[in-house]
């Protein structure tokens, strides 16, 4: 039954998330295609720490922790809930208020200066986590399937009544 609830609850939180993300790419222009990204279409990179230190991006920090950690033997291993619930919490406070303090204390001169390196980093990183949803939701995902009197025959598996 509580795994039941936890599935619930993530798989909510996965699809507020999922709407909030498509909600955004609707409202923005279309643009023709082949148009190369432009200076304006990644944020400046104190727009993105303070948007990790807000509600909206520990939300999306918290999630990716919690995917992360659960990759980790040491921490799949613990077996209370909510030692593994504080673990995951901690680590996205910490990080959110590390992304806080440089906001707050870095001089903007460095930040100035890291400026084409962001962009850099940040066309990266989406690019392979573009290729890397793809990959994993249609070309990992699909099972050939071969039709055969009636069976579905799973490549590589046992068959299907029909």
């Amino acid at each position: 039954m509580a795994r039941t609830k936890r599935l619930l609850v993530a798989g909510f939180v996965v699809l507020m998330v999922m709407l909030a993300c498509a909600a955004r790419a609707w409202a923005q222009p279309v643009d023709p295609p082949g148009v190369a990204i432009e200076a304006g279409e990644v944020p400046e990179i104190l727009e993105f720490l303070g948007f990790v230190a807000s509600p909206g991006g520990m939300l999306i920090l918290g999630a990716l922790i919690s995917v992360a950690l659960e990759r980790w033997p040491w921490y799949v291993m613990i077996s209370e809930d909510w030692l593994k619930r504080a673990i995951a919490i901690a680590v996205t406070a910490v990080l959110a208020m590390i992304a806080y303090v440089l906001t707050v204390y870095v001089p903007p001169a460095f930040w100035a200066s890291l400026a084409p390196y962001w962009a850099i980093l940040a066309a990266a990183v989406f690019a392979v986590a573009g290729n890397q949803g793809w990959f994993q939701s249609f070309v990992r995902g699909a099972r050939p399937v071969a039709i055969t009197e009636r069976r579905w025959t799973v490549l590589g598996g046992e068959p299907e009544t029909a």
